[in-house]
């Protein structure tokens, strides 16, 4: 049959979690007789079907004087029928036929292309083959002939296959159910949407312009990330293929190095979903890119602990943070509850991190028993016996701490992107600027365009690696740095995915940091107390503002940062984040030479602006405005 020659390079992500460490955990299962009993009526018709084909070809080709007789062909077709007869219905189809191409008179059908272990992306499609073909009805209808009933058969087989694969299914593998029943755990947390697609019908085309094509070379990581990203930032999150790129590109992410990149198209999927499901996808993302764990850990416990895939999950997270006793109580519990080798084999791990070498290596060698290259997959990803003897954390303290903090600034991966080009003031408006209108009511935006949300990341981790450069105590470098990021993701950055939390932590660091730096002592040798005067505000209507928002315009040759706040702005309103006057509420960004930066602002703004590197150390007196100076 085609379609079985095809399934090696067609599907996608199909039901899969994730790529990558999904594969890399899963263990593949295999149906025999006994797993298949149900279908035996369907296997008994494909049976009788073949036996009619045979007689026709014994018809055709053993009548002797005709065009068509074969003497050899003949004594081989009496062979077979003879030998079929003899076989069980089951047994029969079991045993099967993959001796087969395109110009077969014999179709391929059987338990060997099920069974056939595979890995990487070739499991990833085969299972979404696999998916696909038992999500349709296994009938036999009057009329079939052979050719046409054997794929009926393979069908009410995949079904089996992938019952007892989701059965076996830890959280690290695909397609698994929820102990209780009522949600998916770690397999249906992000499902492609071409899993939902079905097996041969006509796939369902995104309702955007993009190419299908496209599409499926992102999913099966031909395209660059580049490429992908611009696909998905052209499509609104309603769109078929939506979940398919940003789960391909977060697979891409996290083969880069760029966690933090990863987590974000992680949380646009998480985005689509409510309640225990998003958590499910939040606690999943962070724990395949193995960053931001306290907020992966969180995310699991918020999904719903009595889920045996879930605690799994949680396990792995006190496994990497080398909470040993933690994690093997909920490896115990994972697999006292679903008897899977997955949870077995970390169970013993969290042994060994406990020093129990003996309960370490009897745990491991069953798991590896029960599931042949269990060993080989979890070293694969570094849960190995050896990374866990010397007792220490699988990773390093930053990959605990919330992100957009300094200490949680993602190692630089050897090709990561480089910060976005500065747009000069005669450039067009950027793509998904958000839209502050003078004290508009403060809301929720619609999530923003990859692009947008890669330059959002981008301009962050500049503030982060120039901090290293700037003048002043350490309370100094931290309160400014929490106010850049505030200012970023309350501001033009507000639809990223995780807004809310790089604002909860900037908070924190400001509220943190606020007391002790103003009370620092400065040299007047480090400052200079004349504010740049080439910083205006801009409003959306003016001709040289291209930002499609309030804007602050830099006419210097030369980048500044500028602090600005409101004066007496709507109750509510999105200005409000930024009321001169109130703690610490000023915004504070960097502009570039020569060109402008959305602000959040009202009818009454005060900024004062420096030249970078140097900073902006300001207190507001109603009335006279912003005074300080640049340090």
């Amino acid at each position: 049959m085609k379609w079985r020659l095809a399934a090696a390079v067609t599907g996608a992500v199909g039901a899969l979690a994730v790529t990558g460490l999904a594969i890399a955990q899963s263990v593949w299962v295999t149906v025999g007789a006994a797993d298949v009993q149900i279908c035996r009526p369907v296997f008994a018709e494909v049976h009788r079907l073949e036996q009619e084909f045979l007689l026709d070809q014994v018809d055709t080709r053993c009548a002797r004087g005709t065009s068509d007789y074969d003497s050899e062909l003949c004594e081989t077709v009496r062979e077979l029928l003879q030998a079929t007869r003899e076989l069980d219905d089951v047994e029969w189809f079991m045993i099967g036929n993959e001796q087969c191409d395109d110009d077969s008179p014999y179709p391929c059908f059987g338990a060997e292309f099920f069974n056939t272990p595979r890995t990487g992306r070739d499991a990833q499609r085969a299972i979404a083959a696999f998916r696909e073909d038992a999500a349709l009805p296994a009938r036999i209808t009057a009329g079939m002939d052979f050719m046409a009933a054997a794929p009926i058969g393979d069908r009410c087989l995949a079904k089996q296959w992938i019952a007892k694969y989701d059965s076996a299914s830890s959280p690290s593998q695909p397609g698994a159910q929820s102990s209780n029943g009522k949600g998916p755990k770690f397999g249906g947390a992000i499902a492609s949407s071409k899993s939902q697609r079905g097996g041969a019908q006509p796939v369902t085309p995104p309702a955007s312009a993009i190419s299908q094509d496209d599409v499926d070379d992102c999913i099966d990581g031909v395209a660059s990330q580049e490429m992908c990203s611009s696909l998905l930032a052209d499509l609104p999150p309603s769109d078929p293929s939506f979940t398919d790129l940003a789960l391909a590109l977060m697979v891409g992410e996290i083969a880069e190095g760029r966690p933090v990149s990863a987590i974000g198209y992680g949380d646009m999927i998480a985005a689509q979903r409510r309640g225990p499901d998003a958590e499910l996808v939040r606690c999943t993302v962070r724990v395949l890119a193995k960053w931001d764990l306290d907020a992966g850990l969180q995310a699991c416990n918020q999904a719903g602990i009595e889920d045996a895939g879930v605690v799994e999950l949680r396990g792995q997270i006190h496994l990497m943070a080398g909470r040993w006793n933690d994690a093997w109580n909920d490896f115990d519990a994972a697999y006292r509850t679903g008897r899977a080798p997955q949870p077995l084999f970390l169970r013993g791990l969290a042994s060994a991190g406990r020093g129990k070498m003996t309960d370490a290596i009897k745990d491991m060698a069953q798991a590896e028993q029960e599931a042949a290259g269990t060993t080989e997959a979890f070293e694969d990803v570094g849960f190995s016996l050896a990374a866990v003897t010397p007792g220490k954390p699988l990773a390093p303290p930053e990959a605990f701490a919330p992100m957009g903090s300094a200490a949680a600034a993602a190692p630089p991966p050897p090709a990561a992107p480089a910060p976005a080009e500065p747009r000069a003031s005669s450039a067009p408006p950027r793509s998904g600027v958000v839209k502050f209108a003078p004290d508009a009511p403060r809301g929720s935006l619609a999530p923003l365009t990859s692009a947008r949300i890669a330059e959002c990341d981008n301009t962050l981790r500049a503030a982060q690696a120039e901090s290293q450069t700037w003048k002043g105590t350490a309370e100094e470098k931290s309160l400014r740095l929490g106010l850049i990021q505030r200012t970023l993701f309350a501001g033009r950055c507000a639809g990223h995915v995780q807004a809310a939390e790089m604002v909860i932590d900037a908070e924190r660091s400001i509220a943190i940091a606020a007391s002790s730096a103003a009370s620092a002592f400065t040299d007047a040798a480090e400052t200079s107390p004349d504010a740049i005067a080439c910083v205006e505000p801009m409003i959306p209507t003016d001709p040289r503002n291209t930002t499609g928002s309030p804007a602050l315009r830099n006419s210097c040759a030369y980048p500044v940062y500028v602090a600005y706040c409101n004066v007496s702005p709507a109750r509510g309103s999105w200005a409000e984040t930024f009321t001169c006057g109130v703690g610490s509420s000023l915004g504070i960004d960097v502009i570039p030479a020569n060109s402008a930066t959305p602000a959040v602002f009202g009818r009454e703004v005060q900024h004062f602006a420096c030249r970078q590197p140097a900073g902006p150390v300001l207190t507001y007196q109603a009335g006279k405005g912003l005074d300080g100076f640049c340090k």
